[in-house]
């Protein structure tokens, strides 16, 4: 899809900044499962700031790139609740909004006490804090070792995020996407069942009110092939949010299983409804609508 100029260094940028987060979170986590804060405080403390740094940054790479590309390839908010694509993409969305609460907690909470202990390796509490020590230097060792331990935990389940993520994504981009399937950036294709044999696709080319648009009809099999059997097809056009129609239009036969129609009916912008009847043999007639999104 076009604009190229923005989805091939989006996808790049959002490729790159995904897996940097994604690879750092598990070595992270398999790194502080790995040791002990009492091994090295300062060092787990400089560890998990560092990556928190990286993955602040991750984040800002992802959320710029996944919108120029969201704006792209999606273009108006209705069209994410109108299509497979915009509910696929809301369900990523959500799934990444907790991942990054997850890891905003980690940055704004765990690091911060794990970092406020600073203290030789190996020492115990008592010695951390030294023998006269107050409550308070008590309460910020403790404190780290809590939020070390926590730490264990949230890691685990923001990785865990981040696979849902993946697996969403798998199923995103299959589908076509919510800017296509809506139509607005120009044809526009649907399909919608008319037996349990058969399926009725139409295409509306180039889709612009007040223009000649093409309407391509296609009747297929179970295969998804162009189906011989049924003998003609009827058209009715209607604009309900004005009461337009319907308009009787009869397609003119393009090959087996497909019909043409050139209209100069749809004049307005916003949803057409069309009804198409099928002779599927001499003495049965099947109906499907589809709502068509002129724009």
């Amino acid at each position: 899809m076009e604009p190229a100029w923005i989805l091939l260094p989006g996808d790049a940028v959002h490729l790159a900044a995904g897996a940097v987060w994604f690879g750092g979170l598990v070595l992270l986590a398999l790194s502080v499962r790995g040791r002990s804060i009492d091994d090295d405080p300062v060092g787990a403390a400089r560890l998990v700031s560092r990556f928190s740094t990286v993955a602040l940054w991750s984040v800002v790479a992802l959320a710029i790139s996944g919108g120029a590309m969201a704006w792209a390839l999606v273009r108006v908010p209705g069209a994410l609740t109108t299509t497979g694509y915009g509910w696929t993409l809301l369900a990523k969305l959500a799934l990444v909004g907790l991942a990054v609460a997850v890891a905003a907690y980690n940055r704004s909470r765990l690091v911060p006490a794990i970092v406020a202990r600073q203290a030789p390796a190996g020492a115990s509490v008592d010695t951390e804090a030294g023998a006269d020590a107050g409550a308070d230097e008590v309460r910020t060792v403790r404190r780290s070792r809590g939020a070390w331990r926590q730490l264990r935990t949230t890691l685990g389940i923001e990785a865990l995020l981040l696979v849902a993520v993946l697996l969403v994504t798998g199923f995103l981009v299959v589908q076509r996407p919510a800017a296509e399937a809506a139509g607005v950036t120009g044809i526009y294709d649907t399909r919608v069942a008319i037996t349990d044999e058969l399926e009725l696709e139409v295409v509306v080319d180039p889709n612009r009110a007040g223009e000649t648009n093409a309407i391509h009809l296609y009747i297929l099999d179970a295969t998804g092939r162009p189906a011989g059997e049924v003998e003609d097809l009827r058209l009715e056009l209607a604009y309900e949010p004005q009461d337009i129609g319907p308009f009787e239009i009869e397609p003119f036969p393009a090959g087996p299983g497909h019909w043409i129609a050139n209209v100069d009916e749809l004049t307005f912008p916003g949803e057409w409804r069309l009804r198409a009847t099928a002779g599927v043999d001499r003495f049965d007639e099947q109906q499907a609508e589809v709502t068509i999104p002129v724009r």
